[in-house]
């Protein structure tokens, strides 16, 4: 299949081209040998399209010409790196559980608080993507809430409070470059985590296998490589950890949003997880810490060391398809392969991986280039950075696309690929891209063309516009139709005079707008 061919006749043509995300003339190419050469502004567009939400300018200008091997280094940066501020009082607000007040009004009430917080958290995290700068964290983020699937809404009534919601997001922002064996174990006792996987309910009566099932199916080293024994018995372990997620719950005063753990619920008899014995503990060795390290983290271990090729193959298979190709059906098991090794034999940090797929000749293969469908929040937040406005619709407009963050369609999170664009939200990526187009004043485009050398030859314009809103080169046909978009009826030989006048001159704002709303329908605008 093409790179930019599938769907004709069920979308328009503009849409279907863009869906396809195609193919292209894949190379094969699976080495994780690193590209030595200083990166050509096309190669330093293409890792900023991947890494961030957008390329900008200014980046594009600071990291032409490094090494690959620098560039990454300093847009991963440093593992451990300052959290931003809390984004309001309501992130220590802790509420009643809506579903235990005994009164519609009251628990109406309460849900409408929850959701009004959970606005604010989502245009909290929208703005940290807009303002994210090297080192990058926030593309990380989102790519790791999309492993570590939790819903807000979530078993039918029930909603995640927005506090831990945001502790949720935290604890990713902090681990998105760490140690995965920590990353899982600090989500296994993450609040959110918790309150979704029905751990809080867990007892030694009756454990409940959510968690474990979904710890070792999606979160780890997917279907195939555990019993149903190895669910209990991880199960079994796993009792007794609580989070004080409401009002009157043990330490809601003290801790609030903790997470705790429950003696008197915990199964102290020994279980057998994968092979691996876990000793029985009296009441005396029955405390918090004493069972996080012989049991939570014993069961965390445990599936590192039995099953480390399922687990690196697993999660490097995630991070290819999120930032590389998310077609499932490439070929691309060699390229993953060598990957995982990398993963494995720096005991599953995650920063040595990254640096070997970002700086790696595979991801730099032109075939690689210009494949991947932007995600809803990389296509707004996408043309806000890139036209320097902010659109107040921004998380409206992200959820609308179907990427309601925080809000999967299920556990197993979105299917991206070619789910991005439908007969539905290709006209609403249209409608929002416009609206945020019209968000720039004559200033802004003025600005926007002067960001690039020879500003004032419409044709060196033209091409330079090109690259930063398209990931992959355009014929002469099509660099004729932008010029003459560009162009807007002008005349050529008066453009140099227009966009150099000390006042924004308003017809030349009116040409380079009119280019960028033609762009916007092209299809290749909707890929990076």
């Amino acid at each position: 299949m093409k790179r930019r061919d599938f769907m004709t006749g069920m979308l328009s043509e503009s849409a279907a081209a863009a869906a396809s995300g195609g193919d292209g003339n894949r190379s094969g190419i699976s080495s994780v040998t690193e590209l030595t050469t200083p990166l050509t502004r096309m190669q330093a567009f293409h890792l900023l399209r991947r890494i961030t939400f957008a390329p900008t300018a200014q980046m594009v200008d600071h990291y032409t010409g490094k090494t690959a091997a620098a560039a990454v280094e300093e847009l991963l940066g440093a593992a451990q790196q300052t959290l931003p501020a809390k984004p309001g009082p309501w992130v220590d607000v802790i509420e009643e559980n809506p579903l235990s007040v005994g009164s519609n009004d009251i628990r109406f009430e309460i849900e409408g608080r929850l959701r009004s917080s959970f606005r604010l958290f989502s245009d909290w995290w929208v703005e940290l993507m807009r303002t994210d700068e090297a080192p990058v964290v926030e593309k990380f983020v989102l790519f790791w809430s999309t492993v570590w699937c939790i819903n807000f809404d979530y078993d039918t009534l029930a909603l995640i409070p927005p506090p831990l919601v945001y502790r949720n997001n935290q604890t990713m922002r902090n681990d998105h470059i760490g140690n995965y064996k920590k990353f899982a174990e600090d989500i296994t006792l993450d609040g959110a985590m918790i309150l979704f996987q029905s751990l809080y309910y867990s007892t030694k009566d009756i454990p409940n296998e959510n968690y474990m099932r979904e710890l070792m199916e999606l979160f780890t080293m997917g279907i195939g490589h555990y019993t149903e024994g190895d669910i209990k018995e991880g199960s079994r372990a796993l009792t007794g950890w609580r989070t004080a997620a409401y009002k009157y719950d043990p330490h809601y005063l003290d801790a609030p949003f903790e997470t705790y753990f429950l003696p008197d619920v915990h199964d102290i008899q020994g279980k057998t997880f994968m092979g691996e014995s876990i000793a029985a503990r009296d009441e005396d060795s029955n405390t918090q810490e004493q069972v996080l390290q012989g049991e939570l983290r014993r069961v965390i271990e445990i599936l590192f060391e039995k099953r480390p090729n399922a687990i690196a193959d697993f999660i490097c298979d995630k991070m290819y398809r999120y930032f590389i190709y998310s077609d499932t059906a490439a070929d691309d098991a060699g390229f993953i392969a060598e990957l995982s090794k990398v993963f494995i034999a720096n005991d599953f940090e995650l920063k040595p991986v990254f640096k070997a797929l970002f700086t790696s000749t595979h991801f730099f293969d032109e075939a690689n280039m210009g494949i991947q469908i932007k995600p809803p929040p990389e296509f707004i937040v996408g043309m806000e950075q890139q036209l320097g406005v902010k659109y107040p619709n921004a998380r409206d407009a992200i959820f609308a696309l179907d990427q309601e963050l925080y809000n999967p369609p299920n556990v197993g999170s979105w299917e991206a690929y070619r789910t991005w664009i439908s007969t539905a939200t290709f006209p609403l990526r249209i409608k929002f891209g416009r609206e945020i187009v019209d968000l720039v004043d004559d200033a802004g485009f003025i600005a926007l063309a002067k960001k690039f050398a020879d500003y004032n030859d419409p044709s060196q314009l033209t091409e330079k516009l090109v690259e930063y809103f398209l990931p992959m080169p355009v014929d002469a046909d099509r660099l004729t139709r932008y010029k003459a978009a560009l162009l807007n009826g002008m005349n050529e030989a008066a453009w140099n005079g227009l966009i150099d006048e000390t006042e924004p001159n308003a017809a030349a704002a009116a040409g380079i707008k009119n280019f960028v709303s033609t762009i916007l329908l092209s299809p290749d605008f909707q890929l990076s």
